[in-house]
């Protein structure tokens, strides 16, 4: 076997020296009886250079295979999480064979373990090395926790040891606790409950048969949809596990051996405590079921369909919850006008048609009342385990969904205006036709005598009062990481909040099913017992070898999948336009150039060496005054404003003001605007993200026009305030009658939506003392700013580098003072002779006295700045200054009508 990668894993580098050398992994290969593997995402053999057109035909077929993803490392249960953040972080079985296959978040090395000697190999060699350690069994964490770019991954799939007990006493028990079964990390609940049918009993699990059985869906709480209000929660009939901690050793955590850990582990949350090898839980009769279905349709601008066929679905299930009957709601959005609602009650351990035939008939006179259309339908099992699934689970085309959920109390539920409440608040939900919303029936067993349960599990206490669990599945059909990144702010920002404002005095969620930006995971998956939990982990795990994304500790590490999202907004690629307007710069009698060529890439580098010279007063100012004022600046910006940054072209000064909104717990999401794809992703990778609880960030790559057409454009953030930033001077690039025309055009598409909240933070500069100024401009990286110009300008007019227009050679940096116009003027000059252009400007000549002017920053008085904002529709708001500053920041909102 080869190992090829040489890449980022955990806190270390490749080369550096912890970095484990290939006789290492050679060594943990041989430990591992062969099982170490190298992983390429599943789709690498549809791409050169690994094309293979019998693998590749072969993949396609399986690819929905639910159970054959989960055996496969180098897949998880859908494309959104296999993704990076960028397509160049991608891998597609469907994109066309030529596009390269990239690694995304699939991890590099996979030990495909089946003993528990093995998995304690591997985590060891995981602390040893401080590497990345994921923890899969079968992929289907819906917030990306299977996965990790650049890790190491200890797949658990082969270990399936099924293990049936007649009476179960718990290691170190005297106690013995009835019949039980004991299930390895491997197994999936589709076995477990095809073992059960075959035996007679069945276990507390979700409805999808390739779920782990032991992993995360039962150490983050493990909801049925019927079956816990009958049973319980899974962690409720969970009696003992075996564990691999981060030291590699094997313990037993029961009620009577580590009972903390124990309590950790039921309802902590999968990969974060310790590798759970085994798990024993309580087993219960497979007795008989009978189900009986409701559903109503119609319009969604029908209010009946909502204040009496939906609140009807919610009276009957709140009618039999009372009664001891579990049911499941379902909401699904047909089309964009068309939605169907259904109710599934399940009678249990009863075959009783006649009780049956009666509940129809309780159903009938509630909806005959409604005047909606309805249909009923009823049938008998003789087993509850036939409404299990057991066999294949076939997935759709193009798979990939993100979820959210929030609990409903007991309070609400049953109260008199409760199933009206609840039926309201859907009717404003917003939802696509792929997308799904449901119930799972909690109360009954799971908050039956409270008092005594509420210490038993580490999951939130609000899970004791709750009536049910509403989940949400939106579907991401589009394979593309915009529409990742789109579906996962809209997901957060509108439709949790949505779910959320249901019951805002009870705000608890389900992290098995929460959201991915979910910023207060402590309060919502925890709440009070955070603070336990949390020293559980530093006890066993206190160098985090163990690592789940909004998970318990997980506070003080970066969040790869979470990495900013770059969000492409162009309208065309603005390289096409440079070469014309170019030419129409050299062939007017006064020769300019766009100010877009100076920033590519190589020109962005220069210019950020040139502004941290020590005489560039600019960014000294800024960051002075921001040092001073960001806390009063932050205040300044609205709750749940999206910050777009159009101006900064490093983090060094935006920083400030973000650790400001953080402190003061705001919910902001920020864009970076940047036309320099490369740069924009340097400047977001140097974001310290462990830091950032309450602020989002996300980038938007394209030029301002593009920026301000996505404000709005955009439906997901249409209606949020908005503070536009305008650091680093950028309105000094601008002439004045052009800077006047910018700011208007900012305040009439990005402020207008939400004037009283939106406004505008714009650095400008009074300073018109030429000394200082010509020494800020002439600064250390200036010269090499200016002449890359000419070589990217040869790149675009000559891509296959056939030609040249400029000779570097023949050009120099000029910077001149305008006292006349109050500006500084940056040109390009010959260096002592007339200089012809090459083709395909080959007719024009620069003469050794001309100039091409490619820059200006004017300078704004008092009077000056107060005609620019009247010039663009604005008024002052705020002003922040320090003393010996030239420079200083105003806060812009719009004129009143």
């Amino acid at each position: 076997m080869a190992f090829v990668f040489t890449a980022l894993l955990g806190a270390y580098l490749g080369w550096e020296s912890c970095w484990p050398s290939a006789s290492e992994w050679a060594a943990l290969n041989s430990t591992l009886r062969g099982d170490l593997l190298e992983v390429r995402p599943i789709a690498h053999v549809c791409h050169d250079p690994f094309y293979n057109h019998s693998a590749c035909q072969n993949l396609l077929d399986l690819a929905r295979d639910s159970g054959w993803r989960a055996s496969q490392p180098g897949a998880l249960q859908g494309w959104i999480w296999e993704a990076g953040r960028t397509e160049d972080e991608t891998c597609h079985a469907h994109s066309p064979r030529g596009v390269p296959c990239h690694q995304g978040r699939i991890p590099l090395y996979s030990a495909a373990v089946e003993s528990v000697d093995q998995v304690q190999a591997a985590v060891r060699f995981a602390q040893r090395h401080r590497l990345r350690l994921v923890v899969r069994n079968t992929g289907h964490d819906t917030a990306g926790r299977s996965s990790g770019s650049d890790s190491f991954q200890i797949h658990c799939h082969r270990m399936k040891q099924i293990e049936y007990h007649d009476n179960f006493r718990p290691i170190g028990s005297d106690i013995v606790h009835g019949p039980a079964v004991s299930v390895g990390a491997g197994v999936v609940l589709g076995e477990v409950y095809e073992r059960g049918a075959r035996d007679g009993w069945v276990v507390v699990g979700g409805e999808c048969p390739t779920v782990g059985a032991a992993g995360g869906f039962l150490q983050g709480g493990g909801v049925s949809s019927f079956h816990s209000f009958i049973n319980g929660l899974a962690v409720d009939n969970v009696l003992e596990f075996e564990v691999v901690t981060a030291k590699g050793e094997v313990v037993v955590a029961n009620d009577h051996q580590n009972p903390h850990l124990f309590w950790a582990l039921r309802g902590g949350g999968g990969g974060t405590f310790g590798f759970v090898t085994r798990a024993t839980m309580r087993v219960h009769r497979n007795g008989p079921v009978c189900m009986s279905e409701v559903a109503v349709s119609g319009p969604r601008n029908n209010s009946l369909l909502w204040t009496r066929g939906i609140a009807g679905l919610f009276s009957i299930l709140r009618s039999f919850n009372q009664q001891g009957t579990p049911g499941q709601f379902i909401l699904q959005s047909l089309s964009d006008h068309q939605v169907n609602a259904s109710l599934t009650l399940y009678s249990l351990n009863t075959n009783d048609t006649r009780r049956v035939a009666e509940n129809m008939l309780s159903i009938q006179k509630v909806l005959e009342s409604t005047t909606l259309p309805f249909s009923l339908a009823s049938t008998c099992l003789s087993k509850v385990s036939d409404v299990l699934r057991k066999g294949p689970d076939i997935l759709p085309a193009s798979y990939g969904i993100l979820t959210g959920s929030v609990l409903v109390s007991e309070d609400l539920f049953n109260s008199e205006q409760g199933p009206l409440h609840l039926a309201n608040q859907l009717q404003q939900f917003p939802m696509g036709p792929e997308d799904l919303l449901f119930t799972s029936n909690l109360g009954g067993n799971v908050t039956a005598d409270p008092g005594k349960k509420h210490m038993s599990i580490s999951m939130h206490p609000g899970w004791r009062q709750a009536a049910h669990l509403i989940n949400f599945v939106r579907s991401v059909s589009i394979p593309t990481t915009h529409e990742k990144a789109r579906s996962l702010e809209e997901l957060h920002s509108i439709q949790m909040r949505k779910l959320y404002n249901i019951e805002p005095g009870f705000r608890v969620s389900y992290r098995n099913l929460g959201d991915p930006l979910e910023s207060d995971a402590a309060r919502v998956y925890w709440g009070p017992n955070y603070k336990r939990l949390l020293e559980i982990k530093r006890k066993w795990d206190p160098e985090d070898v163990f690592f789940s994304q909004r998970g318990v500790g997980s506070e003080g590490w970066a969040d790869d999948r979470m990495s900013p999202a770059i969000i492409d907004i162009r309208q065309s690629k603005f390289e096409s336009s440079i070469p014309d307007q170019v030419i129409e710069g050299l062939t007017k009698e006064v020769k300019t150039l766009p100010a877009l060529l100076f920033y590519s890439t190589e020109g962005i580098r220069h210019w950020n060496h040139h502004s941290h010279a020590a005489d560039f007063y600019p960014r000294l100012e800024e960051l002075c005054i921001l040092k001073a004022e960001a806390s009063k600046m932050a205040a300044s910006i609205a709750e749940d404003s999206l910050l777009i940054d159009m101006g900064s072209a490093s983090m060094d000064k935006v920083i400030l003001l973000l650790d400001a909104l953080e402190e003061q717990k705001k919910s902001i999401t920020y864009y970076a605007l940047d036309l320099s794809y490369s740069e924009l992703a340097s400047n977001l990778q140097a974001i310290p993200v462990d830091r950032f609880h309450h602020v989002r960030f996300s980038a938007l790559h394209g030029t301002f026009d593009d920026g301000l057409h996505w404000l709005q454009n955009a439906p997901e953030i249409r209606n949020r305030p908005r503070c536009i930033l305008l650091f680093g001077l950028t309105i000094g690039n601008f002439s004045r009658e052009n800077a006047a025309s910018f700011l208007r055009n900012i305040a009439e598409s990005a402020l207008a939506t939400s004037p009283a909240q939106s406004s505008i933070i714009v650095s400008l500069d009074s300073c018109k003392l030429p000394t200082k100024i010509l020494r800020a401009y002439t600064a250390d990286g200036v010269v090499p700013f200016a002449l890359a110009s000419l070589g990217y300008a040869n790149s675009l007019f000559h891509p296959e580098g056939n030609g040249e227009v400029f000779n570097e050679q023949d050009w120099y940096f000029h910077s001149e003072w305008n006292h006349a116009l109050g500006r500084h003027e940056a040109s390009l000059i010959t260096r002592s002779k007339d200089v012809q252009l090459g083709a395909p400007l080959g007719t024009v000549v620069v003469r050794r006295d001309e100039k091409i002017r490619f820059g200006c920053s004017y300078k704004y008085d008092r009077d000056e700045r107060g005609q620019l904002s009247r010039s663009a529709g604005l008024q002052d708001i705020a002003e922040w200054t320090a003393p010996d500053c030239d420079v200083a920041f105003y806060q812009l909102g719009l004129l009143p009508n």
